[in-house]
């Protein structure tokens, strides 16, 4: 299906800072030749590859569909840049600034300073909790935002390293570090045998990340690499460092603000408000999830789609007002996924977050009707208002 895009403004500038936020994510971080990954029903948008080897130092673009799109780097001396000739994919920045610069030598990316790399590796790694790399999403993928990233790390002197990522220039979420002690040769030159394949699923999207020396190991360093020293593939199939990309109409948010669709005359209409999930999350307004909502009409048919990005399913209210349809007795039940739409079994309670009526969902299902109403137009068509109740992905029709 397609999606409408509601593009958002996009900061074009983020402030780099080192800030702590935790979320109760278990985070994974594994050695060579283990990974993981999550799967999240999003739009599918292809995958980001970082690849640094002798034939070509570059980003690649592999969309779901479409031709491929490159982003080469650079590099005069150890110093490294991104090409604006062709492709803008992604833009690079550094810790410290201004004294810092992006750096490339031998197959890994790192932060150029005067006097740096004394152990043989002169800009090709960051030294330190002063040093950090941030890769941030831009050009043809400023709108597009990252589900899970596998990143090729190459951990020198047991370091460990963090993960901060970021969405419009807001903390979202911190990973777990990367720990490499465990590994006996991480250290100067090790081969592949210092090298690590870190899977960052932390459950929610994200569109920049800042990799650093976790403090507690001052004296690390480590080189963000694309696939050369020959590390495992992770679960798609790729020894680069990659980033699974999808778009989404925007983020939802909570409390009793609501996000529409449609115009109930040659689309339905549906707005929906987000109930009260303190049981699954005390902090419902803690993460951002991400969403698709959809509206369509045929001569035949009309259908609401809603897809949301969360490990924990939120419940919903929602209001819908459909398109005019052919007048019949009785109405036609509404269809939820294929199935006819069940009346709710009654109320419990109120809900916290809406201050509706509570409603008790009916066995083995994930919505049901709360109210509905019919009335005849002049033109002899009649129009069906609705309250729904739910959760799950769900996928609305009614005939036309």
């Amino acid at each position: 299906m397609e999606f409408m895009k509601s593009r958002r403004a996009r900061k074009t500038t983020i402030v780099v800072g080192l800030v702590a936020m935790v979320l109760l994510i278990l985070p994974l971080a594994l050695a060579s030749g283990q990974t993981t990954s999550g799967s999240l029903s999003l739009p599918d948008e292809g995958v980001l590859r970082l690849h640094l080897d002798s034939d070509v130092d570059q980003f690649l673009y592999e969309p779901a569909s479409g031709p491929a799109q490159t982003q080469e780097i650079t590099v005069t001396g150890c110093a490294a840049t991104l090409s604006t000739s062709g492709s803008t994919l992604v833009t690079m920045s550094v810790l410290p600034t201004p004294k810092g610069s992006l750096g490339l030598f031998d197959d890994g990316l790192g932060v150029k300073t005067k006097g740096n790399g004394g152990n043989g590796q002169p800009c090709g790694r960051a030294d330190g909790p002063d040093e950090a790399l941030m890769v941030t999403l831009a050009g043809s993928l400023a709108d597009k935002e990252i589900v899970f990233a596998e990143l090729d790390i190459e951990g020198k002197f047991n370091v460990a390293v963090d993960a901060t990522l970021y969405l419009d220039g807001t903390v979202v979420a911190n990973a777990e570090p990367l720990l490499t002690g465990e590994a006996s040769d991480s250290g100067p030159d090790s081969g592949d045998g210092d090298n690590y394949r870190w899977v960052i699923d932390e459950g929610v999207l994200f569109d920049a990340i800042l990799l650093s020396v976790s403090p507690t190991t001052p004296d690390g360093a480590f080189s963000l690499e694309g696939g050369a020293d020959g590390t495992a593939p992770g679960s798609l199939g790729i020894t680069d460092s990659v980033f699974k990309l999808t778009d989404v109409d925007g983020f939802i948010p909570c409390g009793d603000s609501t996000i529409s669709v449609g115009d109930g005359v040659v689309d339905p209409m549906a707005s929906f408000v987000r109930g009260d999930d303190d049981a699954k999350n005390p902090d419902p307004c803690s993460i951002l999830i991400g969403y698709n909502l959809d509206s369509t009409s045929s001569a035949s048919d009309q259908t609401v789609s809603f897809e949301f990005e969360t490990e924990e399913a939120p419940s919903w209210f929602g209001d819908f007002t459909w398109a005019p349809e052919t007048a019949v007795v009785p109405v036609p039940a509404t269809q939820v996924d294929g199935t006819d739409l069940e009346w709710c079994s009654g109320f419990s309670g109120v809900d916290g977050s809406t201050g509706d009526p509570l409603p008790i969902m009916p066995a083995g299902e994930s919505w049901c009707l709360v109210t509905q109403n019919t009335i005849l137009l002049v033109d002899g068509t009649m129009q069906v208002t609705q309250t729904i109740y739910g959760s799950t992905d769900p996928s609305f029709a009614r005939p036309k």
